[in-house]
């Protein structure tokens, strides 16, 4: 499902003070829950990090990987997704440091490697930000059949990028354990995790 962004009021502070940090950085060059397996789905990714590395599903062994589709200047739906994989974390307890948030931007033009790891630094440090070219981004946005388009807007950010907000649960084998729509809970996900835990540790 793709979603039209909407400010959020309860975020404007937060949203304010990161996009002030990622306008600095542009002037100082320095499903409720549809779950389940999907055992005939897996796809690779090979984009570049935060970090300005490339970046595979198999660098994350034994991970709990959780993936979305957003970019840095989204003013609602990823902002409270990070806010909701914290609250998943928390609720992991022991098993917190195996949850590996995913973020593809879908803004390559803008979302540089230096605002990627400002953005996942900020939202969910140790998480992954990854981006590419168009291209690039575009054969991942298929495997997974999410959709997004650009946007004009009168707002700072110049456009805004309506976008899929599906969350995606995988193994480090890039291995679709189940999917998740925006509306799931943290609470949902949790138990859903706790269920196929199995399924994480044969990654």
């Amino acid at each position: 499902m793709i979603f039209k962004t909407r400010f959020s009021i309860r975020h404007a502070m937060r949203i304010a003070l990161f996009i002030a940090i990622i306008f600095i950085s542009y002037f100082n060059p320095t499903f409720a829950g549809s779950k389940g397996e999907y055992p005939q789905f897996k796809a690779e990714i090979r984009l570049t990090n935060q970090f300005g590395k490339q970046w595979s599903y198999g660098q994350a062994k034994n991970k709990i990987i959780v993936l979305f589709f957003g970019y840095t200047l989204c003013p609602d739906f990823c902002p409270l997704t990070y806010e909701k994989l914290n609250r998943l974390k928390t609720l992991l307890g022991s098993r917190s440091d195996r949850l590996l948030p995913v973020m593809i931007s879908l803004d390559p033009g803008r979302d540089k490697v230096g605002i990627l790891k400002k953005y996942v630094d900020f939202y969910y440090p140790g998480s992954i930000g990854l981006t590419g070219s168009k291209k690039e981004i575009d054969r991942v946005v298929g495997d997974y059949k999410a959709q997004y388009e650009l946007r004009q807007s009168s707002s700072a950010a110049g456009y805004l990028i309506d976008h899929s907000t599906d969350i995606y649960l995988l193994n480090s084998r890039g291995r679709l354990i189940g999917t998740f729509s925006y509306n799931t809970t943290a609470d949902e996900m949790y138990s859903y995790i706790k269920k196929n835990m199995a399924l994480f540790n044969r990654s």
